[in-house]
């Protein structure tokens, strides 16, 4: 069982292992595994410059606009390029701890977001966003449109989200659809309007 600070490589998405094993010179001959503490070690260092983690993100549909809030590190906020987020005055930093919750300006809020449409103004920010995120541990997609679910998390790619909670009208209609974008994303707890799902 690993210690609380250490990771297993089998949890990180295929991509990252990819790039991190070649950073090792001839891994076999020096007898590495990847359960190993060297590979943990050369884990948590590639991520920590490579990728960081998001504690939350909420998308919010307010009935005519798409509402983007990310819960991450002080020290993540320049990694993810959300430096004009905070220029924006929209920073709280939150009470003892290093975290700050951002909320995007104005002109960053996506006028729609349609099903065969995925490079528009949100979608195309979240791309970048998940291209730098190691993992996301509270995703909530609020009040959204089932037709909002699927470029949403076609933009995620195959970043691993631990924990995700969607509500909205209709959400039920599309329970299946959810549960394999859930898999996808190696998720652990998944609620859809309020109730847990068994994944």
């Amino acid at each position: 069982m690993p210690a609380p600070n250490e990771m297993i490589l089998a949890d990180l998405p295929p991509d990252i292992v990819r790039a991190i094993v070649p950073l090792v010179e001839d891994p076999f001959e020096t007898g590495m595994r990847l359960i190993s503490h060297r590979w943990n070690s050369l884990a948590s260092e590639y991520l920590n410059q490579r990728y960081r983690p998001i504690e939350n993100m909420e998308i919010s549909w307010t009935g005519y606009d798409i509402k983007l809030e990310v819960t991450l590190r002080k020290s993540a906020v320049g990694h993810f390029n959300l430096d004009q987020w905070q220029q924006s005055k929209l920073v709280r930093q939150l009470r003892n701890t290093d975290l700050v919750k951002i909320s995007s300006p104005d002109y960053m809020i996506a006028p729609k977001l349609y099903v065969d449409d995925c490079e528009n103004e949100v979608c195309s920010y979240l791309k970048k966003i998940a291209r730098s995120c190691s993992r996301i541990k509270w995703l909530a997609i609020n009040q959204i449109k089932t037709s909002f679910i699927a470029p949403i998390c076609a933009s995620l790619g195959s970043v691993r989200v631990k924990s995700i909670s969607i509500s909205g009208i209709g959400v039920w209609k599309i329970k299946a659809e959810i549960a394999e974008l859930a898999q996808k994303h190696k998720t652990e707890t998944l609620s859809i309007g309020g109730q847990i799902i068994k994944l």
